[in-house]
This record gives structure tokens, sequence and C-alpha cells, in this order.
């Protein structure tokens, strides 16, 4: 996973400073970690975030330096502040849970926000989680459908098929049978199968929609080649009534 997210940083950065780090990847995947670690910093000392955000891990993990998480929240702080929302998500995580740093909700929620703000799906649900919980802040339903709604849009499928149910329901929000069906398709598209079978299931009974029995079938099958029982059932109810 690690791996992946230098990855992703890599394509943010400048040619001459992505070398850096794409070379510092390289030397970390044959165990050279202090010669990662060097180039890291020859990176991040320029200005790449994603050197910044590599380097930090190293120094939270102890790979080729002494752990030190003081130090790696100064990598972390640096990166976030260049724009890497991983920095931003992991520095939150810091003051979270007290990691080289005096436990601060609200200066986790400052730099979850900061994250979730550069598109990280996982800061935005972590923050809806927080808001609807009331964990270190007012409990307030509107701040955590803002928060689950950014991380629908920023990809969290299965944020996108809760959010379709909380707006069926009216559970926490005011009830929106066409608003629930948005958010259904949009996890629907991205083969979230428990949605097809929602979406399915609304255009059934007409709820948001107009009704149309053969493109809920539709839905269920797309649900069914997922693996959705549910979706292979009710398909099969609209096969035998001939839609």
């Amino acid at each position: 996973m690690r791996i992946v997210l230098l990855g992703i940083s890599l394509l943010f950065s400048s040619n001459l400073y992505a070398d850096l780090l794409g070379d510092g990847v390289r030397e970390g995947f044959k165990g050279n970690y202090i010669k990662a670690n060097e180039l890291y910093k020859e990176a991040c000392d320029e200005g790449n975030r994603g050197g910044c955000y590599a380097l930090g891990l190293n120094y939270t993990a102890g790979k080729g330096v002494k752990q030190d998480h003081i130090k790696a929240n100064e990598l972390y702080l640096k990166a976030c502040d260049l724009g890497n929302m991983y920095g931003c998500s992991d520095l939150a995580d810091s003051y979270r849970t007290e990691r080289g740093v005096n436990q601060d909700n609200a200066k986790a929620n400052e730099f979850y926000s900061k994250a979730c703000d550069l598109r990280h799906d996982l800061a935005c649900l972590l923050l809806g989680n927080i808001y609807n919980k009331g964990q270190g802040v007012k409990q307030d339903d509107t701040k955590a459908i803002e928060f689950y709604t950014k991380a629908c849009v920023h990809g969290r499928l299965i944020v996108c098929a809760m959010l379709g149910d909380l707006y069926l329901s009216g559970k926490g929000v005011t009830q929106n049978d066409t608003k629930a069906n948005e958010f259904y398709l949009k996890a629907c598209e991205g083969e979230h199968s428990y949605a097809c079978v929602q979406l399915g299931s609304n255009y059934d009974e007409g709820k948001g929609v107009k009704q149309d029995n053969f493109k809920a079938s539709e839905l269920y099958a797309q649900a069914c080649d997922g693996g959705d029982m549910s979706g292979c059932y009710n398909l099969a109810i609209n096969l035998a009534r001939g839609q």
C-alpha cells in the first residue's frame, strides 16, 4: 500500500525531483534504506512533497534511520504543506493517536480536513464519522453528510451507497428518493453490487424515478454478476413475471 502511495506521489512531482524519488523507491525495494533516505531527503530539501512523505514513512517505521516519530511528523507537515494528502492524513493520525505529539483532536480534524480537501477519500470518511458520532466535536449531522458526500465524490463507493440509504430513509437528512438514487447510481456505476440492487428496487417501485421493471432487472442482473445474491433473487422474480 505504501509503495502505491509513493507511486502516486511520483506522478505529481517535477521530472527532476521525481527521478530522485523514483531512485529512492527503487533503493527501498532492494532494502537499501539508508541510500533511499538520502535520495528522499535530497528530493524533500528541493521541495518535492513525495520525497518528504517517503522519508517521513521511514522515520515512522525506523527503516534506515532510528525510529523518530517527532521527525516523521515534521516531514509529514512539510509534505502536507506542499500538497501531499497522505502527509496531511498521517499527521492527523499522529495527533489522534498521540504518536510523537500530544493528542489533539482539533489538530487531527484540521489535518484530516486538509487531506479531504486534497481528495483523500478516507480522510473525508473519517471526518464524516467524527461529526456523525460527535467524537471530540459537537455532533453535527449536516457536517457529517458534507464529509460523507466528499468521500463519495472522491471515489469511496461504499459511502455513496451509504448516502443512498440515508436519503432513502431520511436518517440524518431530509428524505429524498431522487438524491438516494443519484448516490446509488454512482456506487453502482463503480460496480458496488448492493447499490445496484437498491437502485433496481427503486425502479421496480417507482421511487424517485419512473417505474421501469425492465431497468430494474438490468440492475439486478448487474448485481447478480457481481456476486450479490439478493440481486439474483430479485432478477429471478422479475423474469418469472416476464419483466
